[in-house]
Parts: C-alpha cells; sequence; structure tokens
C-alpha cells in the first residue's frame, strides 16, 4: 500500500509493509519541544486526551506519539547511548491506537478510492479483518481503536525499523494486543533505552599525566558525575509510562599492553555501598590502589591506550507494572592515553 492523504493534523503516508511514517505539520501534532529530546504538548490535548477522536476519526498525535523525558539523562561533550552487553536491540516502532472506528472507515476508503477507485484493488485489504457483517467496527465506535504501526524517527538506520508491519487491527477497550511491539509498560522501558545518553568513561588519575615505570596509578570517577541516569517514555491515550535508569556498577581496566599489572587483577572495579567506583587519591597514600594500573616498562613507541569501560544497570520503572524490572545491562567505554617514562635516577660522583 502506498497512500497519501491529509489526516488531521498530520500527514499519513504508508510505506513498504504497511507501516506508518507520520509527519507532523502542526505543532499540535509532535507536541512542543522543551528539554534536549523532551516532547510535551503544548497546544490543548485533542478530544482525543478524553477518549474519543478528532473530527474525522483520526486519533491524533496525543493517541500514538511517543514522548520523551531525558531531563535526567547526561547531555554534553562525549555523551552517547550505552551498548547492550548481551544480543539485544532496542525497538524502533511500536503498535498504537491511530483511529476510532468511523475514523479507520474514512481512511481506508480515502486509501483505495484516491487511488485506485476499485474497492476491490490495492488498499481493499484494509478492511478484512474477519468480521464481515461490521468490518470497521462502527457498532463498536467507543469501545476500541484501530490500531497501527508507527517508528522512532530518531532509529531510521535500526534492523528492527520493519518489525511493526501488519495491517491495521482493531483492539477492544482494556484489552491488550497481543502483538510484542505494542505500546505497553515494557515496550516503553525499552523505547526509552534506545533513547538513554550517559556521560563519557573519562576516569581521574593520579598521577594526573605522565606515569611512571613501576610506580602505581590510581584510578578513580568522580562522584558527582558518574550516578544514575534516567529517561521517561509516555503516551497519553493510554496513560502508560515508564522510567528507564541506568546506574553504573563497575569499571573495567585494560592498560594497552601485557606488561602491566592491574588492581584488582582482573581489571575490574567495583561500585562501592555509597556508589562510587576507585579511591580518590590523597597525598601521602601509600601501597596499592583499590582501583588502579602499575605499568612495567616505559611507552617508548608513543602511549599505551588504556580503555576504561563503564557497565551500567538498566532497569526500568512503570505507573502501571509494580516493582522494578530488569533490562540487558550496557556498557561505555572511553580509550586514554597513557604516557609512561623510566625511572629517573640521580648518579653522583667525584672528579679527579
Amino acid at each position: 500500500m502506498q497512500a497519501v492523504r491529509r489526516a488531521g493534523r498530520a500527514f499519513v503516508v504508508g510505506v513498504a509493509a504497511g507501516l506508518l511514517v507520520l509527519v507532523p505539520s502542526t505543532a499540535w501534532a509532535t507536541g512542543g519541544f522543551g528539554k534536549r529530546g523532551s516532547v510535551s504538548s503544548q497546544s490543548p490535548a485533542p478530544s482525543g486526551a478524553k477518549g474519543t477522536s478528532g473530527p474525522d476519526g483520526d486519533l491524533g498525535a496525543y493517541a500514538w506519539n511517543v514522548n520523551y523525558d531525558t531531563s535526567k539523562d547526561k547531555t554534553g561533550v562525549g555523551a552517547g547511548p550505552v551498548t547492550p552487553v548481551a544480543n539485544y536491540t532496542p525497538p524502533a516502532c511500536w503498535y498504537a491506537p491511530t483511529w476510532d472506528a468511523k475514523g479507520y472507515k474514512k481512511y481506508a476508503e480515502d486509501s483505495y478510492n484516491g487511488e485506485h477507485n476499485d474497492p476491490h484493488g490495492a488498499g481493499s485489504d484494509l478492511i478484512q479483518d474477519g468480521n464481515g457483517k461490521d468490518p470497521y467496527h462502527l457498532k463498536e465506535q467507543d469501545k476500541g481503536y484501530w490500531w497501527y504501526g508507527h517508528i522512532d524517527q530518531s532509529q531510521l538506520n535500526s534492523p528492527n525499523i520493519g518489525d511493526c508491519n501488519a495491517k491495521p487491527f482493531w483492539v477492544p477497550k482494556g484489552v491488550t494486543p497481543k502483538a510484542a511491539e505494542s505500546l505497553s509498560p515494557e515496550q516503553l522501558a525499552q523505547l526509552a533505552y534506545a533513547h538513554l545518553k550517559v556521560p563519557p568513561t573519562r576516569v581521574t588519575l593520579n598521577p594526573a599525566m605522565l606515569q611512571t615505570v613501576n610506580l602505581p596509578t590510581w584510578v578513580w570517577l568522580k562522584a558527582n558525575r558518574f550516578h544514575p541516569m534516567s529517561v521517561t517514555a509516555s503516551t497519553g491515550l493510554l496513560g502508560i509510562s515508564a522510567t528507564t535508569t541506568a546506574t553504573p556498577v563497575s569499571l573495567h581496566l585494560d592498560a594497552g599492553t601485557a606488561d602491566a599489572q592491574l588492581y584488582p587483577s582482573s581489571g575490574d572495579c567495583p561500585a562501592k555501598a555509597d556508589g562510587t567506583i576507585g579511591t580518590a587519591y590523597k597525598p601521602g597514600d601509600k601501597g596499592d590502589p583499590p582501583c588502579g594500573i602499575r605499568y612495567q616498562h616505559a611507552s617508548t613507541s608513543g602511549p599505551f591506550t588504556m580503555t576504561a569501560t563503564l557497565t551500567w544497570k538498566v532497569t526500568w520503572t512503570s505507573n502501571l507494572a509494580a516493582g522494578r524490572h530488569q533490562l540487558p545491562s550496557g556498557t561505555f567505554r572511553q580509550p586514554h592515553d597513557m604516557s609512561v617514562q623510566e625511572v629517573q635516577t640521580v648518579v653522583s660522583g667525584s672528579g679527579g
């Protein structure tokens, strides 16, 4: 189906396999933009806010749009998404209420009449839902919605972009659709995961610049920079919200050379009870650092590339799901150039 029409206040474009890309024509369609990435409805909410539709039966962006509050994640230079440690890719699309019964009838008829003027040609499949006597569910106008697929515009290159390619389907109010991509607390949590950003893993070192062979380098993370980050995803008509939170739990060090001693020997520095990782060096501290590296030879051919990888535990909560639930943990890697000098010795003698 390749259908184009003006739907309420948004252009609705049918694309490959029936997936909808909705291109807003007014601020009402997408909401006004507040803080980075957050979307809030600045204009009056459409009638769909009360479970009814607009004048043409299109529920509007209020129903299907997913809004992201990113005010509690980390912005700034170098911030970015975590890389899931498991074989996991966040969803790139979702199914959501898009029309009431009358609105869908108008959409379906406009689609095939506008292009083919043939009720049995391309587009006729839009009304084939197995309910021959009332194919549009007009007798259930106030008892349900037609759901359809929508995509996350920030994930157009995702391998999951085509997962929501089902034809529109009718769902009674209060019933959860069987499709895994249907808007739900877990689906919103996964969408929020895709929008989560954390700070780059820039560690603090002592010595800060030039390292010395066989002298320990202390490594730690500043507590005021590395703390839980969260994004909340919500949708209007269904009244669902989910908050996905990433919490730093461990730092892994890779010295960049086999000729180095890691502390601890695994290179894994766990978060302490207060959330800090590593111990800040204080003048007079002696012995091995709780988290650090001891280089055993100089970097004569150029600095070693030490890699610091921070693991973030990812969980989610929702207004419609009790408790805290798990998502795959994620990591953020950051390389650091480490210049290491030989131990400087002083030789004194007397001339004759």
